[in-house]
């Protein structure tokens, strides 16, 4: 989807913007109390549609790399997809469990900070 979108003259930054909104708007929601099950797959679907738009811009980083960077690229790619399997399922279920999912994000915002990924915060 991402490609497409480009192809036809969407900007990175908007696509980039629109997925992140897009995420944090899912997750609020389904932190709130939810009313059906029909509910929630809509907004599961939502979250892992703008995740997605996320996502496919970075799996696009190795194409825009310079040659000698190739590497760098795609490593990069791999930790931020990484950081994501690893901080995605506990901060989910710590969440669930306490009841208030704003600490999770600032956990999560801390660690991204802390480990240099997000180091122009």
């Amino acid at each position: 989807m991402v490609g497409p979108l480009m192809n036809r003259g969407v900007r990175a930054l908007t696509i980039a913007t629109v997925g992140a909104v897009g995420v944090v708007a899912a997750g609020i929601a389904a932190g709130s109390t939810l009313s059906d099950f029909g509910t929630a797959i809509a907004i599961a679907c939502a979250f892992f549609l703008a995740s997605g738009l996320i996502a496919g811009l970075w799996a696009l980083l190795p194409h825009v790399a310079p040659a000698r960077a190739l590497g760098a690229a795609s490593g990069l790619v791999t930790q931020i997809t990484l950081l994501g399997v690893l901080f995605g399922p506990p901060a989910a279920f710590a969440a669930k469990a306490s009841g208030d999912w704003t600490r999770t994000v600032l956990n999560i915002a801390l660690a991204a900070r802390r480990c240099g990924c997000c180091s122009g915060w």
